[in-house]
């Protein structure tokens, strides 16, 4: 069976398959909404730092209507697409859920309580100077954190300290 038969077959008929696709990206995001809140709801120390680190390192925000996009838009346009290009829409749409269900698995981790390797991800990465500054007073205002994650904390600080002196010129 060639691939050009497998996409008449299969790929060009919408009925079932389509509505199978959507499912699948709906109950990704569906399953997303309680997460996001539960994990919103969780914050207690590191407010401001978790708030950004859920919003820019688990969920991606910055990116998540692309993955949106990526999921729907093969299905709305399906109808009008040609047998050749139906195989890549569907490889566009697989893309999204991917980066859906990656959002999901990391928000997983989250809630299982893996705060601090994202956080330290998140604050090793971070150079928007507004983000920085309110992070960062999130970390130092926090109080009664454990020696070694204070150590890591101060660790990156002195890191991100010294490569923005070195970016200065000082």
């Amino acid at each position: 069976m060639c691939i050009e038969s497998i996409i008449n077959n299969y790929l060009s008929q919408s009925g079932d398959l389509l509505n199978l696709f959507g499912m699948v990206g709906m109950s990704g995001l569906t399953i997303l909404i309680p997460i996001a809140i539960a994990m919103f709801n969780d914050t207690k120390d590191f407010e401001v730092l978790d708030k950004n680190v859920i919003l820019n390192h688990v969920i991606k925000a910055q990116h998540f209507i692309w993955y949106i996009v990526l999921i729907f838009f093969p299905l709305l346009i399906w109808s009008i697409l040609p047998s050749g290009l139906k195989l890549i829409g569907l490889v566009v749409w697989g893309v999204g859920v991917y980066y859906v269900f990656a959002v999901l698995v990391n928000s997983y981790y989250w809630i299982k309580g893996r705060k601090f390797d994202a956080r330290f991800a998140y604050l090793r990465n971070l150079r928007d100077p507004e983000d920085m500054e309110e992070s960062w007073r999130s970390v130092w205002e926090t109080p009664k954190i454990n020696t070694p994650n204070e150590k890591e904390f101060f660790q990156i600080f002195s890191e991100v300290i010294d490569d923005l002196m070195k970016k200065d010129g000082k």
